[in-house]
């Protein structure tokens, strides 16, 4: 998301919002081990179990915990897919600082 920032010259804003989500969702999958990037977030709860734990992978240990970690995140990405494509550098780096924002508080 900083390289993305950096680049907010030379990466038009209609395609901010999806490179956004797609970082989000690729962060989702390796974090967590979590399928985002082929599901919103309703998908991915109605009748999944949680995935195994992997080592290095520090998913918490409860149902509860795992969703309520990840969940906003994957609320985002889904706000995202949804919400008008930024119009401005200004709104695309508004985009990227909630991501980054909301990255920092699902950080243990």
């Amino acid at each position: 998301l900083n390289d993305l920032r950096a680049r907010l010259d030379s990466v038009p804003p209609q395609d901010i919002s999806h490179r956004v989500s797609q970082i989000l969702r690729r962060y989702l999958l390796e974090r967590y081990s979590v399928p985002a990037p082929a599901r919103t977030t309703p998908e991915i709860f109605d009748g999944s179990q949680i995935p195994e734990r992997k080592p290095g992978v520090p998913v918490p240990r409860t149902p509860g915990q795992w969703r309520e970690r990840f969940e906003p995140v994957a609320r985002l990405c889904d706000d995202i897919s949804f919400m008008p494509a930024p119009h401005t550098r200004e709104e695309s780096a508004a985009l990227i600082d909630q991501a980054l924002a909301r990255l920092q508080e699902e950080r243990p």
